[in-house]
């Protein structure tokens, strides 16, 4: 077969490669070997510049030397092939040696006689440049091995072959270019439609951050995605949504301060870099030796949301393709995230009325307790969409916490649970009265005492439940999953734990006046069945007082009747006999001389910290904790005062002064001091 048969089977062959939609690395390695069988060479090459410019990349080749110099990164200046790219002009070279050192071409003008059998030696070649748009873009070298006579020393039919495949390169190159801006806008359609795929998606801020890291991944191979945005105080970047993390490096924020942030939050533009030397950080969050990284900002209308970033262990894996597509990614995941972000601020503030305005109304219709608190977790857990929702009150007599209602725990607290200030996430919140988010709840120091995370809490948000300053109790919600809860999330728990503690605190406050309501009922039979319906005698004021000591359960309780400018002590219970109270107390000389000038109620938690206790020497000696004091008044005159004692602490309230100023009227204590005035 002639050599002008031959030629156009070649061309025949690579046209149908490129018509059958072969690789473009494919295509090359056939028109390279074609080469070398056309033009009866030892190898033959075909090299491409490197995108800096200054390096040939040896892309395909056939023939002896293939092995050797396939994959070769050559130095454009030490290379004998300079002399084609700076003329444009083909060359054949012949009588000189060119070997192959150290990855580069070193050029040595020998003769051929001189010349010592190689297996890495060319001893003629013929080498043509390939162009792309009229530029210069690589070389195809035909080349000969010295001391093998087999092969023809190359001619013009050689040069003129290597400017044809030249040309067919030219034109593969321009459809693989073609192919390749196809798909890279294809590509980054297929992005922008992913995170734009269905209305539902618009609606939901994490729908939105997992469509766009699922389209970024699928479009983007060999690579760890990571979408970070900024906390609310916008001080540190959280992984909100990720691909090919593991949950531990999902944990990992980012300082806004840091240099890859600063690079991309603070221009406003993207980057593409193989050398991280001078961004560790991103080795920290990803966990591997990362060899080539891309990142854009997320972008909203007014500010920067956050941040996209891809990464690889390659090196020199990205291309600017790349770069684009996920710039544009970033560009329509912020406004999608603004707008799901509005939609959802929207449909919160409308659920969160409707739920405010149903829980305040069906707590404010019921004084039964465990009824609020059941309704109360279930709207919270509907309202919040998580998993768990318990809440844990103060025991009416005991210092220590219980759990009152709770729904979705994957192990139940049980009634026997008793928790003190301090212990837990839930002792802390309610000891320090400080709402708290956390992330984690397993890697929290406080859940330590009594771990929640052994109860299917990932993440929680617990909330203290008060009524003025009184803390009553912990609302807490649960996450199986990771979470963040947001500022206004705590803000609307807080705001229903604050309803759930006044409804509390008002059923136990109506639970309390009924008990002494009933209370008072039982001591006034009990009086009316030991004195009868007359009180004329001074046993009858020691019954009182002693009836009026069971009932505040105090410790010592006294009674004084108003005698001119002194008051008189008519009965006392409680006392040591080392230390009785006063017999004659003067109008305005300590705390129950002050009761009778003032004709005001004195409720004192710590007696002896007040400086008036220092009149009373039995108080000296004794030292008794809390002291309370009433005037038995009639007709707008003060007649006497009654007093009580506590050996513990109490915090008097004012419902304590004004029940027992009431016990006073009911069970005639006028009566019986205008009595004993009288006698």
């Amino acid at each position: 077969m002639g050599r002008s048969s031959l030629l156009r089977n070649s061309i025949q062959s690579l046209l149908n490669l490129s018509n059958n939609g072969v690789s473009f690395q494919d295509f090359i390695a056939k028109l390279t070997e074609e080469t070398r069988k056309l033009t009866g060479a030892s190898t033959c090459i075909l090299c491409l510049k490197s995108d800096d410019c200054d390096t040939l990349d040896y892309i395909a080749a056939s023939g002896d030397l293939a092995q050797y110099l396939l994959g070769l990164r050559v130095n454009l200046d030490n290379s004998p092939l300079s002399a084609v790219f700076r003329s444009g002009e083909p060359k054949l070279f012949e009588g000189q040696r060119l070997r192959l050192t150290g990855g580069l071409f070193e050029t040595e003008y020998e003769s051929a006689a001189s010349y010592e059998s190689g297996q890495n030696s060319i001893s003629s070649g013929v080498v043509v440049p390939l162009r792309y748009q009229q530029t210069i873009c690589g070389v195809l070298a035909a080349l000969n091995r010295p001391g093998d006579n087999s092969r023809k020393a190359f001619a013009q039919d050689d040069l003129d072959t290597l400017l044809l495949m030249a040309d067919l390169f030219e034109t593969g190159y321009q459809k693989d270019a073609a192919t390749r801006d196809l798909f890279a806008r294809n590509r980054e359609l297929k992005v922008l439609y992913g995170t734009m795929a269905t209305s539902e998606a618009l609606k939901n801020v994490q729908a939105v951050l997992d469509r766009v890291v699922g389209a970024t991944a699928a479009n983007i191979d060999n690579c760890s995605v990571a979408l970070f945005l900024m906390n609310d105080e916008r001080t540190h970047l959280y992984i909100a949504s990720a691909a090919g993390l593991s949950d531990v490096q999902r944990d990992t924020m980012l300082s806004t301060d840091c240099k890859l942030a600063e690079s991309v939050l603070v221009t406003g533009s993207s980057i593409f870099t193989s050398d991280l030397s001078d961004f560790p950080e991103v080795d920290d969050f990803a966990g591997i030796s990362v060899g080539s990284l891309i990142a854009a900002p997320v972008q909203g209308r007014n500010e920067a949301l956050g941040l996209l970033i891809v990464c690889s262990q390659q090196r020199n894996l990205y291309l600017d393709d790349d770069l684009k597509t996920l710039l544009a990614a970033g560009v329509h995941a912020g406004i999608a995230i603004e707008n799901a972000l509005l939609y959802e601020d929207a449909r919160r503030q409308a659920e969160e009325t409707n739920a405010l305005y149903s829980l305040s109304t069906l707590l404010g219709s019921s004084l039964d307790t465990s009824r609020n608190l059941h309704s109360t977790v279930e709207r919270v857990r509907d309202l919040f969409r998580c998993d768990g929702v318990f809440a844990c009150v103060l025991a009416d007599q005991e210092p220590h916490l219980y759990c009152a209602a709770q729904i979705g725990l994957t192990q139940p607290l049980g009634t026997d649970v008793q928790l003190t200030a301090g212990h837990g996430l839930i002792g802390w919140v309610y000891e320090w009265q400080t709402p708290q988010a956390v992330a984690d709840v397993a890697a929290d120091a406080r859940n330590g005492s009594f771990p929640l995370n052994h109860r299917g809490a990932v993440s929680a948000l617990l909330v203290p439940m008060q009524m003025g300053e009184v803390t009553l109790g912990v609302l807490a919600v649960t996450s199986r999953l990771r979470r963040h809860f947001t500022v206004a999330e705590m803000e609307l728990l807080y705001t229903i734990a604050n309803q759930a503690g006044a409804a509390l605190y008002n059923a136990r406050l109506y639970r309390l006046v009924r008990q002494r309501s009933n209370e008072m009922r039982r001591y006034f039979r009990r009086v009316t069945t030991a004195l009868g319906d007359t009180m004329q005698t001074a046993a009858t004021a020691e019954k009182l007082v002693a009836l009026t000591l069971e009932m505040v359960r105090a410790s010592t309780c006294s009674l004084y009747v108003l005698n001119g400018d002194v008051l008189d002590l008519v009965a006392s219970v409680g006392f040591k006999a080392s230390a009785q109270p006063e017999r004659e107390v003067t109008v305005g000389a300590g705390l129950t001389g002050w009761v009778a000038r003032r004709g005001q109620s004195l409720a004192l938690p710590d007696v002896l910290a007040d400086p008036r206790s220092s009149a009373h020497i039995w108080m000296l000696r004794e030292e008794p904790a809390s002291y309370i004091a009433v005037p038995i008044r009639a007709a707008r005159q003060t007649l006497g005062v009654l007093e009580l004692t506590t050996s513990d602490y109490r915090e008097f309230e004012r419902d304590d002064t004004r029940l027992l100023t009431l016990f006073a009227r009911r069970l005639r204590f006028s009566e019986a001091l205008n009595s004993i005035h009288a006698r």
